[in-house]
């Protein structure tokens, strides 16, 4: 029976989503170089252990910055996309500053216990006091980040791609790496704290370039008043926070069970395996505006062309990386050091599951699309139940393959049931 929402609006037009999903690959590739870049500099200047305090350090601000943003970037997206369709960039604007204000309600308070608990933990949980040091340093992160991605998605819901991608990720950390090495080409003697040091910098006049972007953007607009609806960005900030969780708890529990040096060889390989993700998540990025508006629509034909063709094409970018990466690990772990060949194993299980993540394409995204974030936090609950008992039974033995073991398992448990319930929602359109 044909839909009559179809037959009034027509079908949702795919013409440039191909382009579209390739410059956001670019862009996100482009801070993948910048962030191998930083890694490789790093890992061999300062060799395995200096690198672990810095990763877990970062992990651990990333994953309160993620709980700061409080799923907001993605009801940007999804609002400010429907808003500026309807020609009310006035709305939009209102959605932005609202999810802002919520922010920051958040994220300062985090920053100042990031700080308060940095030398307990450090010291008393993991042995380790040198992670306090580059988690005090980064603790301002907590408050920058969740606000470039608060720009970021602003400026892609307006159409802004290119500037939107150059914002998250790619800008902070080029900034990093060429302040590393200003100062190595300098001759200047480099402290162990020089990488947190340089990702402040970098991570700082991104904020500031963004809230300039913004502003310049959106200074036609007269802001439209009202309430708006932001509790359901916490489902999706659940989501979001249990994903990086996982991670985190295996880089966290390696350090404690073994030390920060396996910790560092291990999180190589996970910087490695980024590669993946970047092409999963800028594919996602790109197809979230489009498969916004074709759940509005009740299209479910454009939603699930979206999804496939993001997934075939994420397949043909990243399959011939799962091959180097299977057949070469330890030539490519080698760049950054011989000691660091130790997590080739470890590196070719992070890799199928980053592999896998790609090949489901933006299932999860298209679930908050529709609105089913609830469905999406559900199997993610599970997925880290499951994965953190693998963690603990199998970690205090198998080290790095065990925490490889784990990220691996939780990619296939999450886009399997994201894939199954999406079908089954596409097909009651």
């Amino acid at each position: 029976m044909p839909n009559p929402i179809s037959q009034r609006l027509g079908r949702i037009p795919l013409k440039g989503l191909r382009f579209e999903l390739l410059l956001g690959l670019t862009m996100r590739a482009a801070g993948a170089v910048s962030a191998f870049a930083m890694t490789w500099v790093i890992a061999r200047m300062f060799g395995a252990e200096t690198f672990g305090h810095f990763q877990l350090a970062l992990a651990t601000v990333t994953i309160l910055a993620l709980i700061a943003t409080q799923g907001l970037d993605r009801l940007i997206v999804r609002s400010a996309s429907a808003a500026f369709a309807k020609d009310r960039p006035g709305a939009a604007l209102n959605f932005f500053a609202k999810a802002r204000s919520r922010q920051l309600l958040v994220s300062v308070p985090l920053a100042i216990v990031a700080w308060l608990v940095a030398e307990p933990i450090a010291v008393h949980v993991l042995e380790e006091p040198e992670v306090a040091w580059h988690l005090r340093l980064l603790a301002p992160t907590i408050i920058a980040l969740p606000l470039i991605r608060a720009c970021s998605s602003l400026l892609r819901a307006k159409g802004s791609v290119l500037v939107s991608q150059s914002l998250d990720g790619v800008g902070y950390t080029t900034i990093a790496i060429v302040a590393i090495g200003a100062l190595l080409a300098s001759g200047v003697a480099l402290a162990d704290l020089a990488p947190s040091a340089a990702y402040l910098i970098g991570v700082s006049i991104v904020a500031l370039a963004a809230v300039v972007l913004v502003r310049r953007a959106m200074r036609a607009a007269e802001r439209e008043t009202g309430d708006v609806a932001l509790s359901t960005g916490l489902f999706i900030a659940a989501f979001s926070v249990l994903v990086a969780l996982s991670d985190w708890l295996g880089l966290f529990l390696l350090t404690a069970y073994r030390d920060a040096a396996e910790a560092g060889i291990y999180r190589v390989g996970f910087q490695i395996c980024l590669l993946f993700s970047i092409v999963n998540s800028s594919f996602a990025l790109m197809a979230g505006p489009r498969l916004a508006t074709a759940f509005d629509q009740s299209d479910a034909s454009a939603a699930w062309k979206t999804v496939r063709t993001t997934s075939v094409m994420g397949i043909g970018i990243v399959a011939p990386l799962l091959l180097a990466i299977i057949f070469a690990a330890e030539p490519i772990l080698s760049l950054f050091g011989e000691e660091f060949t130790q997590g080739a194993d470890a590196l070719r299980i992070l890799a199928v599951g980053q592999f896998i993540n790609v090949a489901a394409g933006p299932a999860g995204a298209a679930l908050t699309m529709m609105k089913r974030e609830r469905v999406v936090l559900i199997i993610e609950i599970g997925t880290v139940i499951i994965c953190v008992g693998l963690l603990l039974w199998l970690l205090p033995t198998y080290g790095m393959v065990a925490a490889a073991i784990g990220s691996a398992v939780g990619a296939i448990l999450r886009n399997a049931g994201a894939l199954l319930v999406l079908r089954r929602l596409l097909a009651a359109l």
